[in-house]
């Protein structure tokens, strides 16, 4: 509960900072002057009186008194804090913006690839098929060449037989006359 106390919590623009202070009323205190600087800054709005620091719980007479906490912030160093700290919040949204235009460039690349990679797939799966196809007819050829080979050699052997048998009969009927 004691840290708690010392904490002071700004949030803001999906950020949050936590500043530890060295006492509750150090926080308090710390609280008061940010609360005056928003309401400041908000259009419309007159500046206001700071507002009293609340006033320390009652401690028992036998405890020693708190340790001396640091004076308060002015609030010229608050305003410089706040506005360096918005300064870093638009740097970090400038940045934040960069770093997702760039993911979205690398997840476009990334779907053009991917595309890519499908399409030369499917080139690939025509061109395996083509090659099938391919050498499919190229054994059909080779088949019918050693088919119509054979039927040569077949037909020049009859051709050779039918000459012999010509020849045989030339010669019987030339003896003949």
């Amino acid at each position: 509960a004691g840290d708690a106390d010392r904490t002071v919590v700004l949030e803001g623009a999906g950020r949050e900072v936590r500043l530890e202070l060295p006492s509750a009323n150090a926080a308090a205190d710390a609280l008061a002057g940010f609360r005056l600087i928003v309401a400041e800054r908000r259009p419309g709005n007159s500046p206001r009186k700071r507002p009293p620091p609340p006033s320390p719980p009652a401690s028992p007479p036998s405890s020693p008194p708190p340790p001396s906490s640091p004076p308060p912030p002015d609030a010229d160093a608050v305003a410089d804090a706040v506005a360096e700290l918005e300064k870093q919040l638009l740097l970090e949204r400038a940045n934040n913006q960069k770093m997702m235009l760039q993911m979205l460039e690398m997840q476009n690349d990334v779907n053009r690839s991917s595309a890519k990679i499908v399409e030369l797939k499917q080139e690939a799966a025509g061109l395996r098929s083509q090659l099938v196809a391919r050498d499919r007819m190229h054994a059909d050829d080779a088949r019918m060449r050693l088919q119509l080979g054979k039927r040569l050699q077949q037909l020049v052997f009859d051709n050779a037989a039918l000459r012999r048998t010509c020849d045989d009969l030339e010669r019987n009927s030339q003896k003949t006359y």
